[in-house]
Order: structure tokens, then sequence, then C-alpha cells
């Protein structure tokens, strides 16, 4: 029904926002879901095990993929409110590149974005470790380091110490659909009732 179809929607952009790491597979014409790990997801839609994901559009390929807008999120600063540079309305990466790092864990598509991003302006981070989200707020929060985080999961955790960066990364969260698999009813009906509810 429409009221199932919108609570599994609501369910996975929730866990899309704060793990990037929700899956939507549709098995018989029902709609069921799953959590596995980024590089698990990827393998799984690409061999036709799921036929529609909801996570975050950094991770995918727009010449394999066909994405479909959920909901806008961006990459933010996570710091103390202890530290030097909390009272800065927005920062660069330039302006941290020398902060001590706790960024979350490797095989996340927000590390690897973390990642490339700081590589794309010549930034050398010291990543002193990387963890769950939970674990970073904490650290953060008693000054251990900063970290780069989805500004979603702060909304969950109901945190406040974050200052946007300049220029904004976005990070939406998108359903999915790899460009190989065959369309069937069940799944031109769920693309269809997630366009009407972000349209």
């Amino acid at each position: 029904s429409l009221d199932s179809m919108g609570c599994i929607v609501g369910q996975a952009m929730n866990l899309a926002t704060t793990t990037g790491q929700e899956i939507y597979v549709r098995k018989d014409g029902t709609l069921t879901y799953e959590y596995v790990e980024d590089d698990r997801l990827i393998e799984g839609i690409s061999k036709n095990e799921y036929d529609l994901i909801i996570a975050r559009e950094t991770m995918f390929d727009k010449s394999q993929f066909k994405t479909y807008p959920l909901a806008k999120d961006e990459l933010i600063v996570a710091i103390s409110s202890e530290h030097k540079l909390s009272q800065r309305d927005k920062l660069t990466l330039d302006d941290i590149k020398n902060e001590n790092f706790i960024l979350m864990n490797p095989y996340t598509s927000i590390y690897k974005l973390c990642i490339n991003k700081l590589k794309e302006n010549n930034i050398d981070a010291n990543i002193i470790r990387t963890a769950r989200t939970e674990s970073i707020i904490g650290s953060v929060a008693i000054n251990e380091g900063i970290s780069l985080l989805p500004k979603s999961n702060f909304e969950v955790f109901h945190q406040k110490n974050t200052i946007s960066l300049k220029p904004q990364i976005a990070l939406s969260v998108v359903l999915a659909k790899h460009k190989k698999t065959a369309s069937n009813i069940a799944i031109k009906e769920f693309i269809k009732f997630v366009d009407t509810i972000t349209n």
C-alpha cells in the first residue's frame, strides 16, 4: 500500500542518512530491506540481487545507475565548542588541513568521499583514527580531533557543534536502479511513488 511504501521510504532515508548503507530489495513483488556495508551494496545490485537501493548519491557511477533524488544533505565540519575554530561561520578544507581528523570507517562511502576531497585539495590529512558516527561525535566533543560528517547525522544525534564547509560538498540521498535491471510493474510503481513524495 502507499502507506507502507511511505513508511519504508522514511525508515530507509533515516538509515541512509545516518549510515549511508541501506538497501531496498524487491522480491516476488514485495518490499523488504536489509543492512549491509557499501561495497556489498554495490556488488549486490550489480549482480541483480537487489532491484532498488537507497543510499548516498556519491556511491553511484552515473554511467551505470539511474538515480532519483530523495533528500538533500551536505558534508560539514564536526568540531568541539572548545576548538579555536568553533566560532567561525564557515570553514574551507584549507582552514582545517593541519587538524587531527577522526573519520568514518574506511569501508564507508563517506570516508572515501572525504579522502578524495582532501586529496583534490592537496591535503595530507593527519587521520588519527576511524570509527562509527556515535564514537566520532563523542571524541569530537572532548576535542580529540575534528571530523567531516553528513549534516543529517548531527540532527539524528541532536548535536549542534557543526560548521558548514565552503564551498559546500553535497551529499544527496537517492533511490538508485542499475541500468541493466529490467523494470517490472512493482519497480515502476515504487519509483513513481518516490517521485510523488519528493516533487
